[in-house]
Parts: C-alpha cells; sequence; structure tokens
C-alpha cells in the first residue's frame, strides 16, 4: 500500500513533518516509511488528526521542503 494524497513539509534536523490539508493519514500506522526528497525514514508516530508524522530520525534533507510530494509505504517487500 502506498499513500501520496496531499503534500508534506519538513524542516531539516526536524523529526515532524507535517501535512497540508489534503493529506489522509488515518491508515497510516507507526513502523510505516516515510519517502521524502529521496531518502527513507522509519516512522515512529502518526496524529492524523493534526495531520504530523514523527520520524524514528531526523529530517537530513539538503534544505527545507514546503508542500512536496511524498511517498507512505507500509514495507518495501514485493507483491507476488
Amino acid at each position: 500500500m502506498q499513500i501520496t494524497t496531499g503534500l508534506v513539509s519538513a524542516v531539516v534536523g526536524s523529526q515532524t513533518v507535517t501535512g497540508n490539508a489534503s493529506v489522509d493519514w488515518s491508515q497510516v500506522t507507526e513502523g510505516s516509511w516515510l519517502v521524502l526528497s529521496g531518502q527513507i525514514y522509519p516512522i515512529s508516530a502518526v496524529n492524523a488528526l493534526a495531520k504530523t508524522l514523527t520520524l524514528a530520525e531526523k529530517f537530513a534533507g539538503a534544505s527545507n521542503v514546503t508542500n512536496v510530494a511524498y511517498v507512505i509505504v507500509r514495507d518495501f517487500t514485493p507483491n507476488h
């Protein structure tokens, strides 16, 4: 399963990722993975109502990002 609805913002060095009004993270769980700015981050907490994710590590992009595309996946196991 992949989730790509809406856009996100993140600050370099922060573990918090904020979604815009269009995100729907009701299906996202701790242990899912966020792909953002070419990097993969494990998600340690989700607040679907506040539209925030907490990453298990700090966002390490080259710069802060605002309203950019993302992908959330539950795992990277190929479907058979």
